[in-house]
C-alpha cells in the first residue's frame, strides 16, 4: 500500500511498545489447522446499509484439536456448521475476543479434513475499510473494499493473517443493473429477476489483505498493447486525467522485474480500479490495483510529479512479487512488503528515466526526520490493526535504505544473484527477516536487524589522529546503541577518484590504507541511513565530483546538522544563500535550498524574529525576480511560495493574484503554490471566493485547494477552512492531516487548539477511528514551552483514545528537543541579524 499524503512535514506514525506480555494464542490463530481454500458468497447492494453472506472453509487439522478458530469483526454470525467425517453439527454462536478471534470449543477432537460453513450479516463501513459505499455528486454510488490491514474480517469470517494464504472463490449477488470486479476473472454470470449472480474464478494462494471487491456501474478503458490486456475501471461519471504513459509504465515494470528476478509475473490479470478513497494513493490488490485519480498527473505535469507517478505505478506492480506472491509471515515484517517494492520501483525509474529520477534520490531523508529514540522500531510487536495501521514512511524507506546499502556494499551483480536466489526460494510462500538474512553473506547478516529492530539512527564521523584516518559512530540522539553500518566511501587523493567499502560495527575503526590527507565523501550515492560529519580538517571533497543524489544528500545532511545544532545555523544559512545566488534557479540544489528556508519558518523561527530574519534574507537573496521566467521553471512553484508566503514579497503576491484574476488557475502550472500565496494574503472577500471555487473544480483541483487554504493567518479564514473540511463537500477527502496547515504557523496555534477543543465531537465523527490517535501530530512543529502546555491541555480529554497518549508523549518530547536546539539556532541568527541590520 502506498500512503502518499502531501504533508509539509512527514507525519510521524509509530507508537511505543506495549509493556504487558501477551500469549501468542491471544492475538494469533492456532497453528494446528490449515486453511486449504475458502468459498465466499456475498449479497451486496450499494443502496442498502448492510449486506449478507455465507462462507465455507475447507480445513485440515494436521494435529488433533477440539477448538476451531477464525476472525470476525462487527459481523452478526447467524449460524455455524462443522462437517467432519461426513457428520455435521451446529456450533453455538461465540463472541470474538479482543483481537477479533472467535473460538469454538468442540465436544470431540477432530483431525484430518473438515469443513466449516458460516452464515452472517454485516454493515457497510462509512470509511475506507472493509467494504464501503462511496457516494458523490458526480459518480453513481458504488461499493469498494479496503482489506489492508486486517480488515477482511469485517466482511466475512476469515483466517485474516498474512501467513494463512489460501485459494479463494468469490460469488457476488448484486442488483441486476450493476457490475462487479474482483481479483480474478469472471467465470459465470446469471441474471435472476432483479438480481445478478457473478461467480469468479478461483484465485491463486493469496493473503486476505490483497483481496478486492467492487460493485457498481463502471466505465472502462482497455490499454492496448499491455502484457496482460490491462483495463482501467472507474465509477461511471468519474472524470480523471488519463495519462498516455500508463501502458508503457506497466510493460516496463513487468519487463524489468521479470528479467531482474528471473521470475515471471505471478498472476494472469493486471487491472486497475481508479477511484478516490481516503488517505491512500494506491493499494496493491492482486489483479485489481486501486489507484486514486489525484495521483495521475495532468498534461504538462512537472518532472517531479511525473517521477512520483511513475514510481507509484512501479511500486504497486512490484507488490505482485513482494507482498502478494512473497508475503510477510506476520505484520512485524510489513517493511518487507513495502521496502522491497519501493527499492525496485526506484531501480525501474532510474533505469528507464535516468534524467528524471529525482524523486528516487535520498528517499530515507523523510524517515530520518521521523526516526528517533522515542519512536517505535520498524519491526515491532503487532497484535491489532491499530498497531499496524499507518506505520508511516519508515516501512517504505528505512528498509529501502538498508537494501540499498547492502547492494552498494556487495556490488549490483552479486546483489542481483542474491535476490534471485531469495525470490526463487520464497516464491508463492511467506517470508521474514530471518529468511532474508539466511541469504546474506556472513559479514552482512547483522545489518538489517541493527537498523530495523531499533529506532533512531547513527551519526558517523570521520576524524584524523596523527597520520591515521578513523571513522566512528554514535547514536544521533541520546541512548547508547550500536549499528552494523556498511559504508561505501568516495575517496579523492592527488587527482584520483577511488572507492572503499568498510563495515563499521564497532564504536570506531581505523581506515587502513587510506592516506591521512585524502578528501572523503561518506555517503556515496546518498543511500546511507545515517547522518555524517567530516572532522578531518582535510580539504572539502570537490562538489563537482558528486552526483545529483550525493549533492542532495550533502545538503540534507547539513540541514539536519544545523537543525540539531551540530553546526552553526547562520553559517548553514549562508551556504543556502550562496546556492540561490550562484546556481541555476531550477537546479536540484536550489530546490533543496528553497525548501530548507521554508522549513526554517515552519519549524523554529519565533514569531518576533520573523520580520528581522526576513529582512536579512531579502537583503542577501535575489531581489529583482522575473516571475514569468522563474515561474515556468521546474521548481518555479517553490520560488513563488517561498517569496510570496514567507518573505511576503509584493511582486510575488501580485504575480500570484494576477494569475488567479486572469482565470487561468485551473490549468496553471504550480497551482498549489499560487493558491497558497493568494490564501496567505487574501482579504475576507477574496478568501470566500477561494472557498467557493471548491465546488467548481475537479477532484485534483479540490485536493490542491484543500492543501492551500490553510496558509492564512486570519482567525475568520482559518475557521472557514476548517468548516469546509468538516462540511459535506469534503466527505470524499482525507481531512485529518489537513488540520495541520494553519498550525504550521506559530501565530495560529493557539487559535487552532481552541477550534479543535470546541469542535472535538465533529472532528472525531469525521476521521477514521483508528486514525484519531494520530491527530495530535498536527502540532508536531510546535517549539515553545507555552505551546507544549497548550497542546497537552488541548488533548487531555482525548487520552481515552487508544494510542493517543503515546503519540502525545512523542509530540511533547519533540517540542522539548526543539526548544533546546532552537535556542542555539536563534542565538546564531540574532547575532548575525543584529550585526547586519
Amino acid at each position: 500500500m502506498e500512503c502518499h499524503l502531501k504533508y509539509f512535514f512527514a507525519l510521524h506514525l509509530l507508537i511505543a511498545l506495549f509493556s504487558s506480555p501477551i500469549k501468542a494464542n491471544d492475538y494469533r490463530l492456532p497453528k494446528n489447522i490449515i486453511l486449504n481454500s475458502q468459498a465466499v458468497s456475498l449479497d451486496l447492494d450499494p443502496s442498502k446499509a448492510s449486506f449478507s453472506g455465507e462462507t465455507t472453509f475447507d480445513l485440515s487439522a494436521h494435529i488433533p484439536t477440539d477448538v476451531i478458530s477464525y476472525h470476525s469483526k462487527h459481523l452478526v454470525i447467524e449460524s455455524v456448521e462443522l462437517t467432519h467425517n461426513a457428520h455435521s453439527v451446529s456450533l453455538p454462536i461465540e463472541k470474538p475476543n479482543t483481537f477479533d478471534i472467535v473460538h469454538h470449543k468442540l465436544d470431540e477432537m477432530i483431525s484430518g479434513q473438515a469443513k466449516l460453513h458460516i452464515k452472517f450479516k454485516g454493515e457497510f463501513s462509512n470509511q475506507a475499510r472493509g467494504v464501503f459505499v462511496q457516494k458523490s455528486d458526480t459518480e453513481a454510488p458504488y461499493i469498494f473494499s479496503q482489506f489492508q490491514p486486517m480488515q477482511a474480517r469485517r466482511v466475512f469470517p476469515s483466517f485474516n493473517e498474512p501467513d494463512k494464504k489460501t485459494v479463494f472463490q468469490f460469488t457476488l449477488t448484486i442488483p441486476s443493473d450493476l457490475n462487479a470486479l474482483h481479483n480474478s476473472k469472471i467465470l459465470s454470470t446469471k441474471v435472476e429477476s432483479d438480481k445478478k449472480v457473478i461467480r469468479f474464478e478461483k484465485t491463486t494462494k493469496i493473503p486476505t489483505d490483497v483481496l478486492a471487491i467492487a460493485v457498481g456501474v463502471f466505465d472502462k478503458k482497455r490499454l492496448a498493447g499491455t502484457r496482460y490486456n490491462t483495463t482501467l475501471f472507474s465509477p461511471k461519471g468519474l472524470i480523471y486525467a488519463y495519462h498516455e504513459e500508463i501502458p508503457t509504465l506497466i510493460n516496463n515494470t513487468i519487463t524489468y522485474l521479470s528479467d531482474y528476478l528471473a521470475q515471471p509475473f505471478p498472476y494472469d490479470k493486471l487491472d486497475f480500479f481508479i477511484a478516490p478513497f481516503e488517505s491512500s494513493a494506491a493499494m496493491e490488490n492482486v489483479g485489481l490495483i486501486a489507484l486514486s485519480p489525484k495521483e495521475i498527473p495532468e498534461l504538462g505535469a512537472s518532472d517531479d510529479d511525473m517521477c512520483n507517478f511513475r514510481k507509484l505505478i512501479a511500486h504497486e506492480i512490484a507488490h505482485m512479487w513482494f507482498g502478494n506472491d512473497i508475503t510477510m509471515q506476520w505484520y512485524d515484517d510489513y517493511w518487507m512488503n513495502e521496502s522491497f517494492s519501493e527499492f525496485f520501483a526506484a531501480h525501474i525509474i532510474q533505469h528507464y528515466y535516468p534524467t528524471q529520477a529525482q524523486c528516487t534520490y535520498t528517499p530515507q531523508s523523510v524517515s530520518l526526520e521521523d526516526d528517533n529514540d522515542k519512536q517505535r522500531a520498524v519491526r515491532h510487536q503487532v497484535r491489532s490493526a491499530t498497531e499496524q495501521d499507518g506505520t508511516g514512511q519508515l516501512v517504505y524507506s528505512k528498509g529501502f535504505s538498508v537494501l540499498a546499502m547492502i547492494e552498494q556494499s556487495m556490488g549490483e551483480d552479486t546483489f542481483k544473484n542474491l535476490i534471485r536466489k531469495y525470490v526463487d526460494n520464497t516464491k508463492g510462500s511467506v517470508t521474514s527477516l530471518a529468511t532474508f538474512e539466511h541469504f546474506l553473506p556472513k559479514t552482512l547478516k547483522n545489518i538489517p536487524a541493527s537498523f530495523l529492530n531499533h529506532s533512531s539512527y547513527p551519526l558517523v564521523t570521520m576524524y584524523r589522529e596523527g597520520d591515521q584516518l578513523y571513522v566512528k559512530q554514535k547514536n544521533y540522539f541520546e541512548k547508547d546503541k550500536l549499528w552494523s553500518i556498511p559504508l561505501t566511501l568516495k575517496l579523492y587523493d592527488t587527482g584520483k577518484l577511488t572507492y572503499k567499502n568498510v563495515l563499521l560495527n564497532t564504536e570506531s575503526m581505523s581506515l587502513d590504507g587510506v592516506s591521512p590527507t585524502t578528501q572523503v565523501f561518506i555517503d556515496t550515492q546518498g543511500v546511507g541511513y545515517f547522518r555524517y560529519m567530516d572532522k578531518t580538517n582535510n580539504a572539502k571533497f570537490p562538489l563537482n565530483l558528486l552526483s545529483d543524489s550525493e549533492k542532495l544528500s550533502y545538503m540534507e545532511n547539513n540541514e539536519a546538522l544545523a537543525s540539531s545544532a551540530y553546526i552553526d545555523y547562520i553559517s548553514y544559512v549562508d551556504t543556502l544563500i550562496l546556492t540561490l545566488n550562484n546556481l541555476p534557479t531550477d537546479s536540484i540544489e536550489s530546490s533543496k535550498a528553497l525548501n530548507s528556508f521554508i522549513n526554517s519558518f515552519i519549524e523554529f523561527i519565533p514569531t518576533h524574529l520573523k520580520p528581522s530574519y526576513t529582512r536579512y534574507l531579502l537583503s542577501q537573496l535575489p531581489a529583482d525576480i522575473d516571475w514569468k521566467t522563474v515561474f515556468n521553471k521546474r521548481n518555479g512553484g517553490d520560488w513563488l511560495e517561498f517569496y510570496g508566503v514567507y518573505l511576503k514579497s509584493e511582486t510575488a503576491i501580485k504575480f500570484a493574484k494576477n494569475i488567479l484574476k486572469e482565470g487561468n488557475i485551473m490549468d496553471s502550472l504550480h497551482r498549489v503554490s499560487i493558491l497558497r500565496v493568494v490564501a496567505a494574503h487574501s482579504s475576507d472577500i477574496e478568501y470566500r471566493k477561494l472557498v467557493k471555487m471548491f465546488s467548481k473544480g475537479g477532484i485534483k483541483f479540490k485536493e490542491d485547494l484543500l492543501d492551500s487554504l490553510g496558509t492564512t493567518e486570519k482567525a475568520s479564514q482559518i475557521t472557514a477552512f476548517y468548516e469546509l473540511l468538516l462540511s459535506d463537500l469534503a466527505t470524499e477527502f482525507t481531512i485529518d492531516y489537513r488540520f495541520q496547515f494553519p498550525a504550521l504557523n506559530a501565530k495560529n496555534r493557539a487559535f487552532v487548539a481552541h477550534y479543535i477543543t470546541e469542535n472535538k465531537a465533529r472532528i472525531l465523527s469525521r476521521i477514521p477511528k483508528e486514525g484519531s490517535q494520530w491527530f495530535v501530530y498536527n502540532f508536531m512543529t510546535a517549539c515553545s514551552s507555552a505551546e507544549s502546555k497548550l497542546i497537552e491541555s488541548t488533548f487531555e480529554s482525548w487520552k481515552n483514545i487508544d494510542g493517543l497518549p503515546q503519540k502525545l508523549n512523542v509530540v511533547l518530547s519533540g517540542i522539548n528537543e526543539c526548544i533546546v536546539n532552537s535556542k542555539v539556532k536563534v542565538s546564531s541568527i540574532v547575532n548575525r541579524v543584529n550585526t547586519k541590520i
